[in-house]
């Protein structure tokens, strides 16, 4: 049977390797954990924020809509008389 000899360095540092590798492969696990779910709630947002807005916005065309369907809708733009044109217009 072979003995090696190593000395009280040589054991500190191997016992600090085999602490330390395990323990920074979690940090890493943990840390890239969080990442993925940062952008997985940060997916969720957006897709949530997209939704409004094209709510919002199809709500302001249909707004238009009527509105330009009222006006369209008045006598003196219906019988288009440059002459009896309102000013704004």
């Amino acid at each position: 049977m072979i003995m090696h000899a190593y000395s009280i360095r040589t054991h500190l540092l191997m016992l600090v390797l085999v602490v330390t590798v395990p323990f920074l492969g979690f940090v890493c696990f943990v840390i890239y954990s969080d990442m993925q779910q940062g952008v997985a709630q940060t997916k969720t947002l957006f897709r949530v924020v997209a939704s409004t807005m094209a709510g919002d916005t199809g709500r302001k065309i249909a707004n238009s809509r009527r509105v330009l369907e009222l006006l369209a809708a008045r006598p003196l733009v219906r019988r288009v008389d440059p002459a009896r044109r309102s000013g704004t217009l």
